[in-house]
This record gives C-alpha cells, sequence and structure tokens, in this order.
C-alpha cells in the first residue's frame, strides 16, 4: 500500500511536514545559505520578484508561466526555418 503525503494542507503537519505558506520562506533560506554558486544568487531573483516569504503556489505557477512562454516564443521563431526545410524552400 502507498503512502500519500497531502503537503501545505495541514494533513502532515504532526509529522513536521510544512504548510504551503512556509515552503517559499524555507526554500528562500535553503538556498541563502547553501554552498552551490548558484543558489543564493537565485534565491535573491526570487526575493527580488517574489518578496521574502513568497507563496510558493505562485513561484511555482509563475515559473511554469515563463517557461512555457519561452518555449512558445522559440517555437515562433524557429517556425518558419523548419518549414522552409521541410518545404524544400530553405
Amino acid at each position: 500500500m502507498a503512502t500519500t503525503y497531502v503537503i501545505g494542507a495541514g494533513a502532515s503537519r504532526h509529522a513536521k511536514y510544512p504548510l504551503a505558506s512556509e515552503i517559499g520562506k524555507g526554500l528562500i533560506e535553503f538556498m541563502l545559505g547553501n554552498q552551490h554558486l548558484w543558489a543564493p544568487i537565485q534565491a535573491r531573483c526570487l526575493i527580488k520578484e517574489f518578496g521574502l516569504q513568497p507563496n510558493i503556489k505562485e513561484v511555482v505557477t509563475e515559473l511554469g508561466f515563463r517557461i512555457e512562454s519561452a518555449r512558445q516564443r522559440e517555437l515562433l521563431r524557429t517556425a518558419p526555418r523548419v518549414v522552409r526545410a521541410i518545404s524544400g524552400a530553405g
């Protein structure tokens, strides 16, 4: 039988899982204290964009939108070349 944890809804609070409202702050603190070169830099970008205690759901949603937007721009940028190559006109 599988175990399911519902993070952020309070159902797993007794098991010391954070609430959704606490995850963003914990992530920022972890990243700022991380020894990896890029983690503190990325944390400061998140703070600039979302604040010191970001709502993790908003962060994940916004990052997903940005990734999808970048993919769409790349598709639009490369589509004419692909069409020309397929049609033999390029």
